[in-house]
C-alpha cells in the first residue's frame, strides 16, 4: 500500500515537473499571438480607413499608362542566381 501510495506521489511530482517546464513555451505562444492580433487590427483599422484602395488606385492608375505595362507588368528578377535563365509563365 505504502509503494502505491510513492508511486502515485512521484508520478504527481514528474506532472508537476513537466508542466512546469511547458509554461515558458505557452507563455511565448501567448505573446506571439497577441503581437499577431495587433497586426491584424492595425491591417483592419487601414482597410476601414480606405488607405489600401487609395494605394491600390493610384498603382493601378500608374500601370494603365502605357499598353505594355498593362499587358505584362514589370517583374523583378533580383531573387534569381546570375546566369540562370528565368521563364516567366502567363498569369491565369
Amino acid at each position: 500500500m505504502v509503494a502505491l501510495l510513492l508511486a502515485i506521489l512521484v508520478t504527481q511530482w514528474l506532472s508537476m515537473v513537466q508542466r512546469d517546464r511547458q509554461w515558458p513555451v505557452l507563455q511565448s505562444v501567448a505573446d506571439q499571438v497577441r503581437a499577431l492580433d495587433e497586426r491584424v487590427s492595425g491591417i483592419d483599422a487601414k482597410l476601414a480607413s480606405g488607405a489600401i484602395a487609395a494605394l491600390q488606385a493610384s498603382q493601378s492608375s500608374g500601370a494603365m499608362q502605357g499598353v505594355a505595362s498593362a499587358a505584362a507588368p514589370a517583374r523583378s528578377e533580383n531573387w534569381a542566381r546570375a546566369g540562370v535563365p528565368i521563364q516567366w509563365q502567363p498569369e491565369p
